[in-house]
This record gives C-alpha cells, sequence and structure tokens, in this order.
C-alpha cells in the first residue's frame, strides 16, 4: 500500500471516530440557550458586559431590548483586572506574570426578584515577558485580556442559562 493510500485510510478513519464520538466544533450548536431571553443591564463601563451580546448569540438565546420582555436581568456589579509578578529576572524585572479577570453579577426578574444571588466569575491566565523581545508585550498581553474577558462571558452566559432551566424545571 503506498503512502497516499495509508494516510488517506488514517484520514478517513480518523474523520469516522471523531463523527460517532459527538465531537462538534465550538459554537457549533445552539440550542442549549433556546426559549431563553436574557436583558443586560449595563452600570458603567465593563469590557466583559460588551462581549455578553455575542455570548448570548452563540448559546441560542436572545438578548432583549426591552426588560419587561426578559426571563431574566443579567447585572455585572463588578469587574476586576489583576496583574500579580510570580518571578523576575537577575535586573529585577518581571519576567512571568499571572492576569485574573473576576467578575461578580447577579440575575433577577424584571420585576427584582432574585434568580441567582450575586456569584463570581475568575479567570486566569499566566503571562511569560520575554525580555529578549520586548516588542509586541503590551499587544500580547491586551490579546490575553481580551481573550480571557470572552471567556468569563461565556462562562457568565452557561452558569446563567443552566441556574435558568433548573428554576423554570422545577417550577413546572
Amino acid at each position: 500500500m503506498s503512502v497516499g493510500k495509508a494516510f488517506r485510510h488514517l484520514s478517513l478513519i480518523l474523520l469516522a471516530s471523531l463523527a460517532s464520538c459527538g465531537f462538534h466544533l465550538r459554537g457549533g450548536e445552539t440550542s442549549d440557550g433556546a426559549g431563553q431571553v436574557l436583558y443586560l443591564e449595563k452600570a458603567g463601563a465593563s469590557r466583559v458586559a460588551s462581549r455578553l451580546p455575542e455570548a448570548i448569540r452563540l448559546t441560542g438565546a436572545q438578548l432583549s431590548r426591552n426588560m419587561v420582555d426578559a426571563k431574566g436581568v443579567i447585572r455585572i456589579l463588578k469587574e476586576t483586572d489583576e496583574r500579580r509578578t510570580m518571578s523576575l529576572n537577575l535586573g529585577g524585572r518581571g519576567n512571568l506574570f499571572d492576569l485574573y479577570t473576576r467578575v461578580r453579577y447577579e440575575v433577577t426578574t424584571p420585576q427584582g426578584e432574585i434568580i441567582i444571588p450575586p456569584q463570581e466569575v475568575e479567570v486566569k491566565r499566566e503571562y511569560f515577558n520575554n525580555q529578549l523581545s520586548p516588542i509586541g508585550q503590551g499587544e500580547e498581553e491586551s490579546l490575553l485580556r481580551y481573550e480571557m474577558e470572552r471567556e468569563v462571558a461565556e462562562t457568565l452566559v452557561r452558569r446563567v442559562l443552566i441556574e435558568m432551566s433548573r428554576n423554570s424545571g422545577g417550577k413546572s
């Protein structure tokens, strides 16, 4: 058997095994939020709140422009970013940093009844600051922050939808 044929057979076997195991690309299925209508109450400038509409859309839920039409109102109570130095080089400059993004939120009904009491979502990343290539260090950290904000938003929306489905499932 030639190398080309062996590669094709191996590729087909791999594709068949991925299809049979239930693997789906992230964002391909949008059914877990179907039927849920959420309202985002913006209080101040929150970078994570600006990522929430896309995260809500990816789940299949709807974002309402009107609070009274929503089943849940998401309130961002506090957003915190931290950068901690974990190691220094011989010159006393930071080499390794821990980056944190934390968001405290709650979810209520449009009437103000608490669905989810205040909770926190946190994402942490390690960031190596290579002193030998200073160009792009700030851009790398900005990109990490962006990804962290997106991850916090997606985690927050998943938690909200799971809790809301539990609450509606228990009341039916």
